[in-house]
């Protein structure tokens, strides 16, 4: 019970959370594969922000800082949605079924 009351549990899923992040990281840079690490971090930083309000809640911490917290997670996960969206590659259109051409086989 003093593992959570203490906020130890919210410190060891950052500590998990950053293992992930640094894991994702290495792997992109040696080999390719998975995503920038860049696109990782900003998918963690609303769960950490979480987190961090979670943490604040279970030690008695005043409620402007764990409304501080679920705030920046919000704003972190409206950041996140934005850079996927701008970030998506662009939609093919198949012009063929208006035109009516045959469509042209992609390279």
């Amino acid at each position: 019970e003093s593992f959570f009351r203490s906020g130890h549990v919210a410190d060891m899923i950052i500590v998990v959370m950053l293992v992930e992040w640094a894991w994702r990281a290495y792997r992109y840079r040696v080999t390719g594969d998975g995503l920038a690490s860049s696109s990782v971090f900003a998918s963690l930083v609303p769960g950490a922000c979480l987190v961090l309000a979670l943490r604040g809640a279970l030690t008695g911490a005043d409620w402007p800082w764990i409304a501080f917290a679920l705030a920046a997670s919000g704003v972190a996960h409206v950041i996140d949605g934005w850079l996927r969206y701008r970030d998506r590659p662009a939609a093919r259109v198949d012009v063929s079924e208006k035109t009516g051409t045959p469509p042209t086989p992609p390279r």
